[in-house]
């Protein structure tokens, strides 16, 4: 790393604590932070206090190099539903005077479209997107992620995920294929029962096809190059999309797992078979991926062919 970069990891370990985000940008210029009003009370639903890192955020900011954005992504529907608490707190956090809120509001709530405007918002040279449900484990996740996300030829820089408790693996890179379209590896695997090979795909540092965009990391002027996620993909795989485009590119994504977050997944929005995710969504969002990256659907290039497709797992297929 850099000078500046040691600078920025050393300043980003007094972050630490919970984070309650959209998503987050970092250079040696700025750190801008993205968030959204989720739907409902999402600040009560994940159990998520967002104080500590605010608290810890003001410090960060005192530093001239520094500055914050935030805009609130969502739908008209969600910020109707959004009680006075939440949107009290948000206007509070503006009192530093470096801290900015941007308004994005869509008729219907789009991931990617709402991602695509905090990038061009951004000033920085680093772009991370985060999910407004996770919490960071590591201390100096983003020095680890910079570590990676800064070689020329690397796309895009995933985390190891968990399930609330820890107990269960969320994400250990994205499998395309898996499941006739797209899976997180080790997604609902047990950490104690691991076995032999599992251990060293969950933990080992490895070129992936994709990383789901809950936590990952990206060049702004790659992201500018892609011009960003596909509208198309409005919530569900426009991370896998991303990452296949950044393989068409010619360059590699990375699965970190010395990077951890606990992700209380869909919290915001839901599952797609719950009555407040948009089940359309998700099947037009599965057939669209099926006809855009059938090679890859037909054979990831990191899955090895010897391993099950109907199980992102990594255990052996038995053909009867």
């Amino acid at each position: 790393l850099s000078q500046n970069h040691e600078n920025i990891g050393n300043m980003i370990k007094q972050i630490g604590g919970n984070l309650f985000l959209r998503a987050m940008v970092v250079s040696t210029l700025a750190l801008l932070v993205f968030m959204a009003i989720a739907q409902g009370s999402g600040k009560q639903q994940a159990n998520i206090d967002p104080e500590p890192l605010i608290k810890k955020l003001n410090t960060l900011l005192s530093n001239d190099k520094y500055e914050a954005a935030i805009p609130l992504a969502d739908s008209v529907a969600a910020i109707f539903e959004a009680n006075a608490e939440v949107l009290d707190w948000y206007k509070n956090i503006t009192k530093n005077h470096k801290i900015n809120i941007y308004s994005f509001v869509e008729p219907k709530f789009s991931y990617a479209n709402a991602c695509n405007f905090g990038a061009q918002k951004a000033k920085g040279e680093y772009l991370v997107m985060l999910n407004n449900d996770t919490e960071v484990i590591t201390p100096n996740w983003l020095e680890l992620m910079l570590g990676d996300a800064q070689r020329n030829e690397v796309g895009a820089v995933g985390a190891r995920l968990y399930f609330p408790g820890n107990a269960l693996l969320q994400h250990a890179g994205v499998g395309v294929g898996l499941g006739g379209y797209a899976a997180n590896l080790l997604g609902r695997v047990a950490i104690k029962y691991f076995n032999a090979t599992q251990k060293i795909y969950a933990g080992n540092k490895r070129n992936v096809a994709a990383n789901t965009a809950a936590c990952i990391m990206i060049k702004s002027s790659i992201f500018k190059q892609l011009k960003g996620f596909d509208a198309d993909f409005t919530v569900t795989y426009n991370d896998v999309d991303l990452g296949l485009r950044l393989l068409k590119y010619g360059y590699v994504n990375v699965y970190n797992p010395a990077v951890e977050l606990t992700h209380h997944e869909s919290i915001s929005l839901g599952l797609p078979e719950h009555s407040k995710r948009d089940s359309v969504e998700f099947e037009k969002a599965k057939q669209l991926l099926k006809k855009r990256w059938h090679n890859y659907i037909q054979q990831d290039p990191y899955y090895n062919t010897n391993f099950s497709r109907g199980h992102a797992d990594f255990t052996l297929e038995h053909n009867e």
